[in-house]
């Protein structure tokens, strides 16, 4: 009897110790997410930051601060749309972690690709994963790494284009879809970000946007991160290979 307690007793000290342990390295990697996230967005770096966001910010953050949550939604929301087996390009993926946690396990391929040559070095380093290729691609000036997607993500990047250049992207997508392919996204509500080309206020202009190329639109906007998500599919016009 005297065994079995002591066995209990020890066990409930080792797994509180376990614990504690667990506890206090996320309690390090919160403090060191804090200082990347101030080297690297402000003083020094203020008047010129990175060019993508490292996500392990948030990651790290959330355990001790429950308000980072949102930064989830926008993997959330295209993972909900996704087909299993699904052939997936993730344009401007920036660091490559929303390919790595969200679609990889329901994707039988990922290309993610960006034009930040650090952005993608990053995800190699830290996203590495048999089914991920991140390549460095300049979306305007060469061709998707492959054809026949079934799923295209374009997460917070159209912002960061012109009207006519977003129009041409749209084209490139349909013409490396599948007739059933959908694209899923999310962009900001305007804002006045000094790098944005384009913005939106509203939904009616987003809708405006996809109107010409796809049947199917939706669209929702959230007011936790200001964000409006879309989801579109069935081209009107399919082109696929004319690219």
């Amino acid at each position: 009897m005297k065994f079995l307690k002591k066995a209990i007793i020890n066990n409930i000290i080792n797994t509180f110790l376990l614990d504690l342990i667990i506890f206090y390295f996320a309690k390090m990697n919160y403090f060191f997410s804090q200082l990347l996230l101030i080297k690297e967005w402000s003083g020094i770096n203020a008047n010129n930051p990175p060019k993508f966001f490292k996500h392990s910010i948030n990651f790290n953050s959330w355990r001790f601060d429950p308000s980072e949550w949102v930064w989830v939604l926008r993997g959330v929301k295209a993972r909900e749309k996704m087909i299993q087996n699904s052939k997936t390009l993730d344009i401007c993926c920036g660091d490559g972690s929303y390919s790595f946690f969200f679609y990889q396990d329901i994707s039988s391929k990922i290309d993610a690709i960006d034009i930040d040559n650090n952005a993608i070095k990053y995800a190699n380093y830290f996203y590495k994963h048999p089914k991920i290729n991140f390549l460095k691609i300049n979306i305007l000036e060469e061709e998707f790494p492959d054809k026949n997607y079934d799923t295209f993500i374009w997460n917070a990047g159209i912002c960061y284009f012109t009207i006519e250049e977003i129009n041409f992207i749209i084209y490139k997508i349909i013409s490396c879809g599948t007739k059933e392919m959908q694209l899923i996204g999310m962009l900001p509500k305007a804002n006045g970000h000094i790098d944005h080309k384009t913005e939106f206020e509203n939904s009616d202009l987003i809708k405006d946007l996809f109107t010409p190329h796809f049947e199917k639109i939706e669209i929702d906007y959230n007011s936790f991160d200001a964000n409006f998500y879309f989801y579109v599919k069935q081209p009107k016009t399919f082109t696929n290979n004319l690219i």
